[in-house]
C-alpha cells in the first residue's frame, strides 16, 4: 500500500511566501521566526495580516496594477 503525503494548508502558505520573496526580492524576505512573519526588507516582525497585505502592495508593483 502507498502512502500519499500531502502538504498542510499551513506548509502550502509557507511554501507560497517563500517562492513570492524569492523572486520579488532575490532571496526570502519573509520567513516564521518567533510565532510571526520577520520581514528581512524592513526589519519588523509582523503578523499574518500584514504580511499578506506586503504581499499583495510587492505583487501589485511587479504585475504593474
Amino acid at each position: 500500500m502507498t502512502v500519499v503525503s500531502h502538504m498542510t494548508e499551513r506548509e502550502a502558505f509557507a511554501d507560497i511566501v517563500k517562492i513570492i520573496s524569492s523572486l520579488t526580492y532575490g532571496k526570502e524576505r519573509w520567513f516564521k521566526n518567533n510565532g510571526c512573519w520577520y520581514d528581512r526588507s524592513n526589519g519588523d516582525y509582523i503578523q499574518n495580516e500584514e504580511l499578506v497585505k506586503r504581499i499583495s502592495e510587492i505583487l501589485k508593483e511587479e504585475i504593474d496594477l
